[in-house]
């Protein structure tokens, strides 16, 4: 039992040194971003002409005490004409720390080609950072960089991205927030909120009339981190089943596995194997996605594959 104790008081503590000094890496990861998009682009808001509403919930490194946990809500639609928007609130909890993130989000298509459209968007909201210094008996803990936290702190959020798509493929960049924030400040300096850029594409192949093979990528750039890369392969069968994997450059292996319960609910799930954590202490990270979508249209079939 104090073995545990101990373990859990050095991750807790590496976690505080984490959020409290470097400047890096802050927003949460998602293995299937692809179903919410708009999460990291807000120009994907309403580019299909359907009331989309989908949450998920994300356990990340299970077993591990304190580890990070995310759930994401998310309600999107075509506003009228070309314009669209969507409404997303996320919840990230690690360790003694937990974020509030909510925004709305714009966008604007135009035909730019005769088979494609160039959407411009918009994001806007704010954070809600919260620290419990009271979990993980942090108690008799002292540190300078602890002493100047402060509960509910708000910072804004505007965000802004470009996405070109057709019925077969996609291409997008994107910043999710373009405001740099002062999170700490204390006598050993500050804790900044770096700007986070995202490039995203995928194509999906018509592999026989029943199967659709989509190759898709994602990069992401943070001021003061490493490059993230994600690349995976996903198989969609009788627009029914979709089976896949993905591989986080030097961080994860994982598998995705969803159903179309019926053309308007969609069930997904996946499953990362870590690279960078013992499988002895960590049982690796679940992810689960729920999607629902309405149409007015009679002749709306199966989404697109992205």
């Amino acid at each position: 039992m104090k073995a545990i104790k101990n373990r859990f008081q050095v991750f807790v503590l590496a976690v505080l040194t984490c959020v409290l000094s470097m400047q890096g890496q802050r927003e949460a990861q998602y293995t299937q971003y692809m179903y919410n998009t708009s999460l990291i682009n807000p120009a994907y808001a309403g580019n299909e002409d359907v009331l989309k509403i989908s949450a998920l919930h994300r356990s990340q490194w299970v077993g591990v005490n304190g580890a990070p946990t995310t759930q994401t809500l998310n309600i999107e639609d075509k506003i009228v004409g070309n314009l669209g928007g969507s409404l997303n609130v996320s919840k990230d909890a690690i360790g003694p720390v937990s974020e509030v993130l909510f925004d709305a989000n714009i966008s604007y298509a135009v035909q730019l080609t005769s088979t494609g459209k160039l959407a411009f968007g918009l994001k806007a909201g704010g954070r809600l950072l919260d620290i419990d210094l009271n979990k993980g008996n942090l108690r008799d803990y002292q540190s300078p960089a602890a002493t100047n936290v402060k509960d509910s702190e708000f910072s804004p959020v505007l965000g802004a991205g470009l996405y070109y798509y057709t019925d077969r493929g996609y291409l997008g960049v994107s910043a999710s927030n373009l405001l740099k924030n002062n999170y700490y400040d204390n006598d050993n300096g500050s804790n900044l909120d770096n700007s986070h850029f995202y490039l995203i594409g995928g194509y999906v192949f018509d592999l026989s009339e029943s199967l659709k093979f989509k190759p898709a990528m994602m990069v992401k750039a943070v001021v003061g981190a490493p490059y993230s890369f994600d690349f995976s392969a996903n198989f969609m069968y009788q627009e029914c089943l979709v089976m896949g994997a993905a591989y986080r450059y030097n961080a994860a292996v994982s598998g995705l596995l969803g159903i179309h319960v019926t053309k308007q609910f969609f069930v997904g799930y996946a499953y990362d194997y870590d690279l960078e954590l013992n499988q002895n202490v960590s049982g690796g990270s679940h992810e689960i996605f729920i999607g629902l979508r309405f149409s007015l249209d009679k002749s709306y079939e199966s989404p697109r594959f992205f």
